[in-house]
């Protein structure tokens, strides 16, 4: 049949591949995981009611880090998602399963 966006693989970006219990495997690029992360990250800061500099200061990053994390202008870093996910009190394992589900929706 005909391939959905979804099932090609972008030639630019190296492709990750999620293995998910409750359906098959899906494909996504590196900049719709940025993109599911950045809106993730918006999400649970606007959930905890802090701003960008609040945000910044409780996570030791720089404002300007976190906007463009948050405006998906660079990819995050393990030790930011860390530094972000301590901010939030959830491990980073949730942060990631909570951008998978924007990816699969």
């Amino acid at each position: 049949g005909r391939k959905s966006k979804r099932d090609t693989v972008s030639t630019r970006f190296p492709a990750m591949l999620y293995h998910r219990r409750d359906t098959r495997p899906i494909i996504v690029t590196m900049d719709e995981l940025t993109a599911a992360i950045a809106a993730t990250l918006r999400a649970e800061r606007a959930a905890a009611q802090l701003t960008q500099h609040q945000l910044a200061d409780k996570s030791g990053l720089g404002y300007q880090t976190v906007m463009r994390l948050e405006k998906c202008e660079r990819s995050p870093s393990v030790g930011q998602l860390a530094a972000l996910c301590s901010v939030f009190g959830i491990p980073m394992s949730e942060l990631v399963e909570r951008a998978e589900r924007r990816i699969a929706r």
